[in-house]
């Protein structure tokens, strides 16, 4: 790919910095803007092409429609915000304490504790109205006024693919047709009842035959209710979620990690929440209740489903399953052998959680225990220190969290079945007038197991590591904010694709931004990532191994040119260094347009990348609501997309996303594979429907 594109790209980037900024405030921006603004900062440290982030458009959406009131905004509600740290949240509570009652909204910025940055952030989902006293649940009201969604999409690859053109006589192959298919249908009524069904079926399944006589390969249904009576909290029946801790015990669905957000590395526990997505496995199916006694809050919970497993079966008995080798999560279900995977293992889950909520002070106890149908019997290879062999296991952890207007201190510390330790600890502290600090340790036993814990950690799950991350968020001026993070972590015992013990690794972060306007925002991004890594064969005794080295550069630059045209442009740098140096570049062009007098909205993209797949580059998309994609750019090439939104009348919503890559330099995309496409160009299709009544 010729370099000269780089500095054209740069050349107008610098154009458009010196162009007169002197715009004020935009009201004009879509709520799915907004909210994509966010969570593009909490994706920056995550290496998938798929994402999963119903619950938090869930909260900002439903918080950008019913805005939070300041003068009666607990901690628990601005918390499922997201992007606000504990510090900033005890501050703006505080203030509310202190002068009485909120005015406007303007005061906000009064609160020292948050930069013009967080004010930006915050000023959408905010209001302030006089305190109105909570009011008991009553049908007639909550049919009457409650609100429905229908949500329909379909999505499919124009370009043939290799696995939906082999012949029946092929096992290796897809059953069903090209499309994915989703339903979703939601209820809400003020926050206080939530119900909803999910419906979903992948490409390459079948739909109405086959395996699937029943129609959608998955089925989902959930209703939450909240504020049920003076004593039960929360109530929810069918498929929901835990969050408890810092999740070390219990923790599915999102959780923040190392993102852009440098402080927020607290989990914030919000008990059980009901699940909408799509995964097939990681949720639990059953029902759970929370009671609320004074300060005190009782949750208990139980859960029953089936779940994907590769089984190992008795070879005198083909019948009779001797274990499962793996639990699946992919939720495929396209191929024969992916069929005969499905749904393998009965799983019975069961736990409760006893938290108390002081002024100051909360703190929970948290168990959980698990059963299988059928024992888990993990491979025993090198870099496992003791495999899992059992149908059962278990964990229970202590957590607390304390907090004053001079700092946080909050941690968990846990334990599974065979004893097991794990523990994280941190501490937050506003160190001067500009300058706020975190600090947090984690230290998890080689052979702790949580299936369903998901800590803050450098691996995917706590388990054979300890670590010591630091960052710092510096406002040196008005329109400036400084954000870093140093994330030192060790690895105890050896690990896949690490066959050395006591190896470490470095995590470092910062990014500056700079608003000159309110319409006018950028940032300077570096991260940077050293561990080590085998160089050989996994299958040898004795592998080289070497560091690592993983460089990103980022600049990023946003300009609201009126209240009709956004304009957004990137240009990314990456360097991989292992046994090579491997080096990589990527640049877009966004354009997002509304015209005057049509309920239309027009995103545009127009990407150029050149980088090897180890250096692969990943930035987040537009996309219908409620569809979430960032794909990974590797390899030579462009991709374009465009997405338009129509507001048919005030009851119906139409999505349509065109997408296409071209690969410059190859002709076969994704060869021997079923996904295989005897081109350059892959092109994607989606369409939605959005319902109201």
């Amino acid at each position: 790919m010729k370099r000269h594109w780089g500095l054209f790209f740069v050349a107008l980037l610098l154009l458009l910095f010196v162009k007169n900024s002197s715009a004020q405030i935009d009201t004009t921006a879509a709520p799915s803007v907004i909210v994509e603004n966010i969570v593009e900062q909490i994706v920056q440290g995550q290496d998938q092409e798929e994402y999963d982030f119903d619950e938090i458009f869930d909260d900002l959406l439903y918080f950008y429609r019913h805005k939070i009131n300041l003068n009666t905004a607990t901690r628990e509600t601005l918390e499922r915000l997201h992007f606000l740290n504990d510090i900033q949240i005890d501050a703006i509570i505080r203030y509310r304490e202190k002068t009485g009652e909120f005015i406007s909204i303007y005061e906000l910025a009064l609160i020292p504790e948050l930069s013009q940055r967080d004010i930006q952030l915050l000023v959408p989902f905010v209001t302030v109205q006089k305190v109105q006293k909570i009011r008991p649940i009553k049908l007639k009201n909550a049919f009457k006024y409650g609100r429905n969604q229908l949500f329909i999409r379909d999505k499919f690859i124009l370009q043939k693919q290799r696995g939906y053109i082999l012949p029946d006589s092929v096992n290796t192959r897809y059953l069903g047709n090209r499309h994915k298919f989703y339903v979703r249908y939601k209820f809400t009524y003020r926050n206080r009842i939530l119900a909803g069904v999910t419906m979903e079926k992948d490409a390459g399944e079948q739909f109405f035959r086959g395996a699937q006589k029943y129609g959608f390969d998955f089925y989902s249904a959930h209703i939450e209710i909240n504020q049920l009576s003076k004593h039960i909290s929360r109530l929810v029946i069918g498929d929901y979620l835990g969050k408890f801790g810092q999740g070390l015990v219990i923790w599915n669905g999102f959780s923040m990690g190392k993102s852009a957000f440098v402080l927020d590395v607290r989990r914030r526990p919000q008990g059980l929440r009901k699940y909408s997505s799509t995964n097939e496995n990681l949720f639990f199916r059953g029902t759970g209740v929370t009671a609320k006694f004074g300060n005190f809050y009782l949750t208990t919970f139980a859960s029953y489903k089936k779940i994907d497993a590769n089984l190992q079966y008795d070879t005198l008995n083909s019948q009779t399953p001797q274990y499962a080798s793996s639990l699946l999560n992919t939720g495929y279900h396209r191929t024969p052998s992916e069929i005969a995977k499905r749904h393998k293992i009965n799983e019975l889950v069961g736990g409760f959680d006893v938290t108390y909520k002081g002024n100051h002070w909360h703190w929970g106890l948290t168990s959980i225990a698990y059963r299988w149908s059928v024992p888990l019997v993990q491979p025993n290879v090198l870099y496992r220190l003791r495999p899992i062999s059992r149908n059962y296991g278990g964990n229970l952890g202590f957590n607390w969290f304390y907090l004053n207007h001079r700092f946080s201190f909050f941690g968990e510390i846990a334990s599974d079945i065979d004893a097991n330790l794990a523990t994280v600890v941190a501490l937050t502290l506003p160190m001067y007038y500009r300058l706020e600090a975190v600090v947090l340790y984690r230290y998890f036993s080689p052979s702790y197991f949580s299936f369903y814990g998901n800590a803050f950690s450098e691996s995917t799950s706590p388990q054979n590591e300890q670590g010591f991350y630091t960052g710092l968020k510096i406002l040196p001026a008005k329109k400036w904010e400084i954000s870093l993070y140093f994330d030192r972590y060790q690895f105890p015992w050896m690990r896949y694709r690490l066959y050395e013990p006591q190896s470490w690794g470095n995590d470092v972060f910062a990014q500056v931004d700079y608003a000159p306007s309110r319409r006018m925002s950028m940032y300077l991004r570096f991260r940077t990532e050293l561990k080590p890594q085998n160089i050989t064969g996994d299958s040898l005794i004795s592998p080289l191994i070497v560091p690592t080295l993983n460089t990103r550069i980022r600049y990023h630059f946003s300009y609201q040119l009126n209240d009709r045209i956004l304009l957004r442009s990137r240009v990314e740098f990456s360097r991989y260094v292992k046994d090579s140096v491997q080096n990589g570049f990527m640049m877009f062009q966004d354009i997002r347009y509304r015209p005057r007098h049509l309920p239309l909205t027009f995103y545009w993209r127009f990407v150029v990348f050149d980088a090897p797949y180890n250096a692969r580059i990943y930035a987040y998309e537009n996309d219908v609501l409620y569809a979430f994609s960032v794909p990974a750019y590797f390899y030579q090439g462009f991709r374009t997309y465009f997405l338009v939104k129509y507001q048919i009348n005030r009851h119906i919503t139409f999505w349509l996303k065109y997408a296409q890559t071209t690969y410059t330099d190859r002709n076969v995309i994704s060869p021997r594979s079923l996904n295989e496409i005897d081109g350059n160009t892959k092109s994607e299709l989606k369409f939605q429907f959005r319902f109201k009544f």
